[in-house]
């Protein structure tokens, strides 16, 4: 029987599960997969949700948006209100479908009708709420599933010590700025006891990128520190493994070290703002130093403390 910590959690898409990563006292990493089932909730007029509930029930319905069941139910649907108000409930097997589902309601007219609700969390949220579990939370894996052993206020909680890897990667361009286009000189990582330096990146990048993994391997960090790494650290390392036609294995999977999300810019409020891609590392936490304020305030044991409590 395994006991320990909650390090992180993932919607995997080939499988359609949970994925989470549980830490136990000794530092050893857990995997545990969850066929997950989530639920979105739509209040209308009885007479409207009736007839979704019979479309959505239909066989090219169930398929497309993976749909298990439709059921009425009683809910809280207003803060300020402790009425319950019946609305439809509409089981889904694969949370990666929700998006493409309230879009299909929108579409077919009915958002002046109907409202529908929990769908804006993550994949990882819902998870986490709807098994009353939060993120560093001590669990057992039992029958098949996640049991929670504490509360995010416990004041006895006693987190491991993680093992922290900083990764920088020096590449500069003719400006001497750190560029992820420019030519990559070294890569330096260091824990709080082991340094080690990657030298002749560009000229042995096969080597440099295999010595790269066998690191982070032998070593198994459950954090990963970067100063720059949404937009220049992991850019660079991931344009060098696409170069040589190798992935880029920062997580505990087969993922190839593409980013969860792509760099945008938007205007908000007058201004131009730019929102960097993700670099999210399954089985791992990367820790962005330059753009976290809790981390520069509160540091490492502050960002856990605020993750605990808020997420």
């Amino acid at each position: 029987m395994i006991e320990g910590f909650i390090l992180d959690v993932r919607f995997d898409k080939q499988t359609g599960r949970m994925i989470s990563w549980i830490v136990d006292e000794d530092g050893v990493t857990h995997r545990f997969e969850d066929s997950w089932t989530c639920t979105v909730h739509v209040r209308g007029e009885r007479h409207r949700l009736v007839v979704l509930s019979e479309t959505l029930q239909r066989l090219e319905y169930k398929n497309a948006f993976s749909i298990e069941s439709c059921r009425f139910e009683q809910h809280r649907v207003d803060i300020e209100s402790n009425d319950c108000k019946e609305v439809l409930a509409i089981d889904v097997a694969r949370c990666d479908k929700i998006p493409a589902l309230a879009q299909s309601i929108l579409a077919a007219g009915s958002w002046h009708h109907l409202e529908i609700f929990s769908i804006d969390p993550a994949a990882s949220q819902r998870y986490l709420l709807d098994q009353g579990l939060h993120p560093l939370g001590r669990v057992r894996i039992a029958e098949e599933r996640l049991i929670p052993l504490d509360c995010r206020i416990s004041q006895s909680n006693c987190l491991p010590k993680f093992r922290v890897l900083e990764i920088h990667v020096e590449c500069r361009d003719v400006s001497g700025h750190r560029s992820p286009e420019a030519a990559i000189d070294w890569i330096d990582l260091k824990s709080d006891d082991i340094e080690w330096r990657i030298s002749n990146v560009e000229s042995k990048p096969r080597a440099a990128l295999s010595r790269l993994h066998r690191i982070i391997d032998s070593f198994d960090p459950h954090v990963i520190l970067t100063e720059q790494g949404d937009w220049i650290d992991m850019p660079a390392l991931f344009s060098l493994s696409e170069r040589i036609g190798q992935p880029l294995r920062l997580g505990r999977t087969g993922h190839d070290g593409r980013p969860r999300s792509e760099a945008f810019t938007s205007w908000s409020y007058g201004r131009l703002t730019r929102k960097e891609a993700k670099y999210s590392l399954e089985g791992r936490i990367h820790i962005v130093a330059s753009t976290s304020f809790i981390f520069k305030e509160g540091g490492f044991e502050g960002l856990l403390e605020i993750s605990r409590m808020s997420g």
